[in-house]
């Protein structure tokens, strides 16, 4: 034998030597002999040495494999439990190398990939009741919303349906095929704010914050969508009820439907405050809504004539109570000529000419009024009324924004010449707080002055 074949043969030595808890045994013995011998190696010998080869390198594949193992390996990966259970060694299949030191590693190895398949296989389950729980989730909101849009008088629907790793909300209008593509352009800005307002309380819900503030959000809509739109936010267990919500608004009509009428009993599990807010001088003032301060019109009529000392501020209150219940006999327009500052009492005929009363007619409206203020007395009063400075005095005397605009109101109808405002003064001071009857129910003016500061200074100002 040459030297090279003697000195490789050597080293092979060695390294059966190192790697001798390897082998089973009796495998480890036949190795011995055969790297001892200086014969040639037998048929018998060379299928002994390939097999055990392929066993080592099997093994050695299977180290490689588990070494290389991770999150990116596996994500790809259809059935991750399979995969691992595919890198578990079977010694028995692996025979020469069934050694007690490869099974102690091997064994580890093992039972490592038996734990992880079995985590594997409770995230798996955990995943499916998620899966489950998030199907059930989609199925409630895409109802709820459906009966909050049909509630609220729209005729869309919304589908949720997966789209790979996400989901997407699908709107369809009743009266078009399909769903709609570009669903923002279709909306009109009510439509908009409506979809808004749903999504907003749902992401709140996901983000659990402290506080949520509202700011004007249903002033913009009709009575029905008002009342559908606070049913949706704070009624339900997927409403907002459970968080401090702080509801901003000008309009009356969501105080009405959550303290006042019947309504109000579907809003209880919310704990609902209802405070009105004023500002004057740049402070802020907050007072309580209580269910007995929103009160009919004819109430508020009614306790204002009896509440005020000033004779004047009684005709306005007896005025509007005869205009909101549709008596405008002769009593209304005995007051109506008084506050328009006419010397005589008169109504306007179809033509638009003021005819004067009867004598009779006056007389016995008189009675009738003087049954709600006892001291009426036209011409005296109507002196008051032309008194410039005296009407000033009565602007002065009042706190009330509502009682303001009125004698300012007067004071006009008797100096038509006398600086009036702009446009949108003269509307807002005409209309907004001439024609006040739009609500059956509403605070009390004395009470909550809603009048703003810059119109109640307006008219001040052009009193002189």
């Amino acid at each position: 034998m040459s030297e090279e074949p003697v000195k490789n043969m050597s080293s092979l030595r060695l390294v059966i030597d190192r790697l001798a808890g390897v082998f089973a045994p009796e495998r480890l013995q036949q190795l011995r002999k055969i790297t001892t011998s200086l014969e040639e190696l037998t048929p018998e010998q060379d299928q002994f040495l390939a097999n055990l080869r392929g066993q080592i390198e099997t093994l050695l594949n299977k180290f490689t494999a588990l070494r290389n193992l991770s999150f990116v390996s596996l994500r790809d990966t259809p059935d991750v439990g399979t995969a691992l259970q595919s890198l578990k060694i079977d010694l028995e299949l692996l025979d020469a190398l069934n050694s007690e030191d490869t099974r102690a590693v091997v064994g580890v190895m093992n039972e490592q990939l038996d734990e992880v398949a079995t985590q594997v296989n409770d995230i798996k389950r955990r995943v499916g009741i998620q899966k489950a729980q998030v199907a059930k989730s989609i199925e409630r909101n895409q109802i709820e919303i459906n009966e909050y849009l049909r509630s609220a008088g729209y005729k869309y629907t919304v589908r949720i349906e997966s789209s790979g790793d996400s989901y997407r909300m699908i709107l369809e209008h009743q009266d078009v095929p399909g769903h709609l593509e570009a669903a923002g352009s279709h909306l009109s800005f009510g439509e908009r704010n409506a979809f808004a307002l749903v999504l907003f309380m749902h992401q709140v819900r996901r983000d659990e914050p402290d506080l949520v503030v509202l700011d004007d959000p249903v002033s913009s809509f009709d009575k029905t969508k008002k009342f559908a739109i606070l049913h949706k936010l704070f009624h339900g267990k997927q409403s907002l009820r459970g968080f401090t919500t702080l509801l901003l608004t000008h309009d009356i009509e969501p105080a009405i439907d959550i303290v006042r009428t019947g309504t109000s009993g579907q809003f209880l599990a919310t704990r609902p405050a209802v405070h009105f807010l004023q500002s004057r001088d740049g402070v802020v003032a907050e007072k309580p809504i209580m269910p007995a301060d929103i009160m009919t019109f004819s109430q508020v009529c009614d306790e204002n004539v009896q509440s005020s000392s000033d004779p004047v501020i009684k005709c306005i209150y007896l005025r509007r109570r005869y205009e909101v219940h549709g008596e405008r006999g002769v009593e209304y327009e005995v007051l109506s000529s008084l506050l328009h500052v006419r010397d005589e009492p008169s109504s306007k005929s179809p033509q638009g000419e003021f005819i004067p009363l009867d004598a009779e007619e006056l007389s016995q409206a008189t009675l009738r009024i003087r049954k709600v203020i006892p001291t009426f007395d036209y011409d005296e009063i109507l002196t008051q009324l032309k008194n410039r400075d005296a009407l000033r005095a009565k602007f002065i005397s009042t706190s009330v924004g509502y009682e303001k605009v009125q004698i300012f109101r007067i004071a006009s109808a008797h100096d038509p010449d006398a600086p009036g405002g702009d446009a949108a003064f003269r509307k807002f001071v005409n209309e907004s707080y001439h024609i006040e009857n739009e609500y059956v129910m509403q605070l009390n003016p004395r009470e909550f002055d809603a009048v703003p500061e810059h119109v109640v200074r307006a008219c001040a100002d052009l009193l002189g």
